[in-house]
């Protein structure tokens, strides 16, 4: 998360470093930017505040000087064009990027315990801003309770605190460990602590031993610090998130498209605030087409939504990547049909389905005691119509924490029946009397289908939105 603090020490540090280290300049003007540091410290030691400290940013900014026509040429999402962007940031900062120079140099822990970004600004504009981000995110998320989420550069831990306070199971990870002692002891006390690490994503995508996923992925301010971010997402899609997470990146730089601040698909910001942080701090601050987000969401098959608040300003806008199709809470119907009677019913332990099913809905596979019902309903088609008056008996093995106590329901066309649910011990079956109904389908209502992985005392990472377990479903004719 970037901060915009002035330490004048450290920046005569980094100047120095700067002009120790040649570089063949091949996209900029060492001049510039030996003209953009004296600038710099000039409105540094002018700024009455953050707020007009940025201000006076956005009037500057540095073109470039060489030919960037072999970059522009060069697939983006390639590993070759990686390599143009670290040349062209190493001129920017004058050295060789790490990520040990992502974080502030200093850090008054005390003074974040007391007053935390952004509200240790004191700015009325600056925090509103975050606080609009915020709420944006979190509405935009839309995450079920108790969710699985993973924060990426966390920074001091603004956002961390407000996903934690959410109820959310959060793990914040930052390259700068004094940045995640500051989050540790901010939220130490909450019933649901995030888990604070201190790595780098790399790092701890080749660590990382937890074997649940999380529901949700969040850069915020952080996705532009991550240089290789294809390999990133690539690992984190494929072995460390739900198929049906959110891969969320908010308040990044993701312009329309490309300008003279970021006059290619991705690479460094040319702008002033960005180049204060480079040039400072030696950051990595990486700007991003949307034409480029696109292309790079398409490769993981990623649809996205991309939402603004213009009232909050460039932190307000969130993009969300997901999948179009969850097989997660699909039916998978095998196809097998066995001879069968209505009378004999449904034996949800085996298999396939009687002959007379011709398509079900709502049901997970088959196991010894019965399936489990996935998602809000489940429907059973028949292949002729069912009689006027029959009784619609339930068999259950299971009726999952929050249905205890609800209302089940079953529906055959325009008629709908309902019978309170007991705890299983009390209760296994439940029938369900229809007259004069017309149809040759029954829908079973479940009450409150959620996943396993939602109630954190079960320690069930089962993502699938299940309700009851079913062993047998039987149709009787009345006369």
């Amino acid at each position: 998360m970037a901060i915009f603090l002035v330490y004048a020490s450290s920046f005569l540090k980094i100047a120095r470093s700067i002009s120790c280290k040649r570089f063949v300049m091949r996209y900029f003007s060492e001049k510039d930017l030996l003209k953009f540091d004296d600038l710099l410290k000039d409105i540094e030691s002018h700024a009455q505040d953050n707020t007009d400290l940025l201000r006076r940013l956005d009037r500057y900014s540095i073109a470039l000087t060489g030919d960037i026509t072999e970059m522009k040429a060069t697939d983006p999402l390639s590993d070759a064009y990686i390599e143009h962007v670290k040349a062209v940031h190493e001129e920017i900062i004058g050295r060789i990027h790490s990520s040990e120079l992502e974080g502030l140099p200093e850090l008054n822990a005390e003074h974040e315990r007391e007053w935390p970004y952004p509200w240790g600004t004191k700015s009325g504009p600056t925090v509103a801003n975050f606080l609009i981000a915020y709420g944006l995110l979190l509405k935009v998320a839309n995450l079920p309770p108790n969710a699985r989420v993973l924060e990426v550069g966390c920074g001091v831990g603004s956002l961390t605190w407000q996903l934690s306070r959410m109820g959310y199971r959060v793990d914040a990870m930052d390259p700068n460990e004094l940045q995640c002692q500051i989050v540790r002891n901010a939220t130490k006390d909450f019933p649901s602590p995030p888990k604070v690490i201190s790595m780098t994503l790399d790092q701890w995508l080749a660590a990382k031993t937890e074997n649940y996923k999380y529901d949700a992925v969040i850069f915020f301010e952080s996705f532009h610090h991550v240089l290789d971010h294809r390999a990133c997402l690539r690992e984190l899609l494929r072995n460390h998130m739900e198929f049906d997470a959110k891969m969320i990146l908010a308040a990044e730089p993701i312009l329309e498209k490309e300008c003279a601040h970021l006059p290619y698909a991705w690479g460094p910001r040319l702008d002033g605030q960005s180049l204060r942080a480079m040039r400072r701090w030696g950051w990595l601050e990486l700007g991003f087409t949307k034409a480029y987000i696109k292309q790079l969401f398409n490769e993981f098959d990623l649809s996205f939504t991309w939402t603004k608040n213009l009232d909050g300003g460039p932190l307000s806008q969130v993009v969300v990547g997901y999948k179009d199709d969850n097989p997660v809470n699909k039916t998978l119907d095998s196809g097998i049909r066995y001879p069968a009677s209505l009378s004999d019913g449904i034996d949800l332990s085996i298999d396939g389905m009687p002959d007379y099913v011709s398509k079900f809905d709502g049901l997970a596979s088959a196991e010894p005691w019965g399936r489990w019902t996935l998602g809000d309903s489940v429907k059973i088609k028949t292949s002729h119509r069912l009689p006027p008056n029959l009784i619609v008996r339930l068999d259950l093995t299971s009726v999952f924490g929050p249905n205890v106590h609800k209302n089940l329901k079953v529906r055959i066309g325009n008629r709908t029946m309902k019978r309170k649910l007991e705890p299983i011990e009390q209760k296994t079956a439940y029938e369900f009397h229809f007259e004069n109904v017309s149809g040759n389908e029954i829908e079973i209502l479940v009450p409150h289908p959620c996943r396993p992985k939602d109630i954190p005392h079960l320690g069930i990472e089962d993502p699938r939105r299940v309700g009851l377990g079913i062993k047998r479903l039987k149709i009787d004719k009345l006369s």
